[in-house]
């Protein structure tokens, strides 16, 4: 099974040196914009505060009847058998990996109270059986994922080692391939295990990702069609995608459509900023050939304001369900917001105040309560203590 994250002993001179680079830019950019600094602009709690419209660069109104990008599926299509290499098209996710997880663990702990260890202890007959699945950590057990352009299966098989029943979808039939092999790999492996009457860890996990991961090559707005697939999700993820697709809004409220009320979306992408350009396009495509050219388009990336102002005020036509409109108070609340900063001596990343590169989102869609009295049904926020941090910010 292929890590989650490369390990820091394979990182070599050159990529240190560049990410020096990366790291001396991005602090001496940061020095000399400290309006940019995510504590000064963020000021919210949970969706209380408006934001204003951000006019530069690519807009969320748009309202074309797809999100997908032919070229962007072709481009990722033909980067697919690469995709779990340490040093492939996708190593920069790799290294993200772990810390995403980390910040959906912590999310999901504090907004859902989801934490299954005392009852994996009340459930489990046999004391080994026990130990097995708590090393191997179930801290989304029982919980229903969609993870949206899961590409290769990179977050989707770490996902499925916390114990939640996945469906992943990508557009790309070639990295649904390529995910749907590793998952037969898995089942071989359990196999071999059963039959000579061990059960290790190695084994758990991979019974997981054998079992609970469902792929499909469709897209969201495919899949919203699908009426079983409507309000039924506890978690949906979209990460490293929003900078990929051609109709922003669209998009995300197709996944809102997806989510459960009282379910939390998490969403990664790239802000729209001078840092982003020089650490994405200039260093990590142009000089030092770390993405392939022409992964990244920076007129696309996503200011953190642009996104919470389009997920606040997403709303439905009352005539026409499926049209989106903006409303000014739509179903979901911010939760979280948290910059991902590579770490020069991990040569992993880690969660930051610092949004102007990558950051990822977390926002919590409100349960619906029917007033009788009213003509329209009123949003009542859930109850429970908000991630921790953004009382804060």
């Amino acid at each position: 099974m292929a890590p989650c994250c490369a390990s820091s002993g394979a990182v070599g001179p050159w990529f240190r040196a560049a990410t020096l680079g990366n790291w001396l830019v991005g602090l001496g950019l940061a020095a000399v914009q400290p309006g940019r600094s995510c504590k000064k602009r963020w000021s919210f709690v949970s969706g209380s505060q408006s934001f204003r419209k951000l006019n530069s660069g690519r807009k969320l109104n748009q309202s074309d009847s797809s999100s997908v990008d032919q070229d962007e599926v072709r481009r990722f299509a033909e980067q697919a058998a690469d995709w779990w290499k340490p040093f492939g098209p996708a190593a920069m996710l790799q290294r993200m990996n772990t810390t995403r997880i980390q910040f959906i663990r912590q999310v999901v702990s504090a907004t859902l109270g989801h934490n299954v260890d005392e009852q994996l202890a009340a459930k489990s007959a046999v004391a080994e059986n026990n130990r097995l699945e708590q090393a191997s950590n179930m801290s989304l057990h029982g919980l229903r994922v969609l993870d949206v352009g899961c590409g290769a299966g990179l977050l989707t098989e770490s996902l499925a080692l916390l114990g939640p029943h996945i469906t992943a979808i990508d557009a790309a039939e070639e990295a649904i391939a390529v995910a749907q092999r590793r998952q037969d790999s898995m089942r071989a492996l359990v196999e071999r295990e059963q039959r000579s009457s061990q059960r290790t860890l190695q084994s758990v996990r991979a019974t997981r990702i054998a079992e609970r991961i469902r792929y499909r090559c469709i897209t969201v707005e495919q899949l919203a069609q699908e009426s079983e697939h409507l309000e039924s999700y506890d978690i949906v993820t979209a990460l490293e995608i929003l900078e990929h697709v051609q109709s922003p809004r669209p998009f995300l409220a197709n996944l809102v459509r997806m989510l459960r009320p009282g379910g939390v979306l998490f969403i990664s992408t790239l802000d729209r900023s001078a840092v982003s350009y020089l650490v994405a396009i200039g260093l990590a495509e142009r000089l030092f050939g770390f993405l392939p050219k022409g992964t990244h388009d920076w007129r696309r990336f996503v200011q953190p304001e642009e996104l919470c102002e389009a997920l606040l005020t997403i709303a439905w036509s009352e005539d026409t369900p499926t049209e989106v409109i903006e409303s000014r108070r739509g179903p979901m609340e911010i939760l979280r917001i948290s910059g991902l900063v590579f770490d020069l001596l991990s040569g992993g990343f880690q969660l930051s105040t610092w949004t102007d590169v990558n950051y990822i989102c977390a926002a919590r869609k409100r349960h619906v309560m029917h007033d009788p009295s009213a003509k329209r049904e009123r949003m009542v926020p859930v109850t429970g203590q908000v991630a921790e941090g953004v009382a804060s910010r």
